[in-house]
């Protein structure tokens, strides 16, 4: 079976989902982004 993942990005929040051959969705996990905008060199 062939998994396909992506990520919905946003500059507050991000969705990641995993979704098999058949457009199925195997997995979704929202999250907040932690980084703050804009990055620079160095921030980690």
């Amino acid at each position: 079976m062939k998994l396909y993942g992506g990520i919905d990005l946003h500059s507050n929040n991000s969705v990641v989902v995993l979704l098999d051959e058949n457009d199925a969705v195997i997995d979704r996990q929202p999250s907040v982004d932690q980084f703050k905008w804009p990055l620079t060199p160095g921030d980690q």
